[in-house]
């Protein structure tokens, strides 16, 4: 394996990981979100 096809798995890697962060990150956010309108129906009703 070359050289230049350690850094192509390396960036391919990298950028599969960030994917996933984005996405962790957008569910935690969407969560949060629900969690505090749920929050305020209960607190509503």
């Amino acid at each position: 394996m070359g050289q230049d096809d350690f850094q192509r798995e390396k960036a391919l890697y990298m950028h599969v990981h960030l994917n996933e962060i984005a996405d962790a990150a957008v569910e935690a956010d969407t969560m949060a979100a629900l969690k505090k309108e749920y929050n305020l129906i209960g607190a509503i009703s």
